[in-house]
């Protein structure tokens, strides 16, 4: 009967040890894992976090990448959908100013006419004309640039002075860069000041370049 009860005591105290190993085991895990899941969390969150923000315009989300505004509308390849939420306005000129709006297609050679109506056109751009359009003020981050800018930092103006006027507008978004009563001249010093040129004389010289422009009449007036 002794030897009966000492097995069961055994037996028991035996019991008793696999349970406390499987309790510590237990809390060991837990003390192990709860940390590198929290770690994990953090991590997965912090990732998330760091990634840029998103900017949408016209229900197409993109990030402001390196191409500024131009990343909604894709890598600039060839075709309609690159450029089918793209328009601008340009107004340039000395004393008679000139303009085009490709939303409307109003092209105008001179305000300074006795009769301005004579000296407007319409006009639509081609399709390869649109898109070379596109590329060029693709290539210029116009974020960067303040509303009112002067390309010519370094300049003290002219006389007679001139205006150059860009707005460009992809979707929703909309950016107006005017350069108004600066040194009448298309180059400059200034690298940032020299791209905004640029664009500007290319996209002048295009509408220049077309018979809609050519078969506008000859100025009234002209300048010395």
């Amino acid at each position: 009967m002794r030897k009966l009860e000492e097995c069961k005591e055994e037996v028991f105290r035996r019991s008793e040890t696999r349970m406390e190993k499987r309790r510590r085991n237990r809390k060991w895990i837990t003390a192990c894992c709860l940390p590198l899941c929290m770690l994990l969390a953090w991590g997965v969150l912090w990732m998330n976090l760091d990634e840029p923000a998103d900017s949408s315009y016209n229900g197409v989300t993109s990030n402001m990448g390196t191409d500024g505004i131009f990343d909604v509308m894709g890598d600039g390849a060839s075709g309609a959908s690159n450029t089918q939420d793209f328009s601008f306005s340009l107004t340039w000129g000395c004393y008679g100013i000139s303009s085009y709006d490709s939303t409307t297609g109003t092209l105008i050679k001179t305000t300074d006419a006795t009769d301005v109506s004579a000296y407007t056109a319409t006009y639509e751009l081609t399709q390869q004309q649109k898109q070379t359009i596109y590329q060029w003020v693709r290539s210029v981050n116009l974020p960067d640039y303040p509303e009112q800018y002067n390309p010519h930092p370094q300049g003290d103006g002219s006389s007679p002075s001139m205006t150059l006027i860009l707005t460009v507008r992809i979707g929703a978004y909309e950016k107006t860069v005017r350069a108004e009563n600066i040194a009448m001249s298309f180059e400059s010093e200034d690298g940032e000041g020299q791209k905004f040129l640029t664009l500007c004389k290319q996209i002048r010289d295009l509408l220049t370049d077309t018979e809609a422009w050519k078969n506008l009449p000859e100025y009234e007036n002209f300048y010395d």
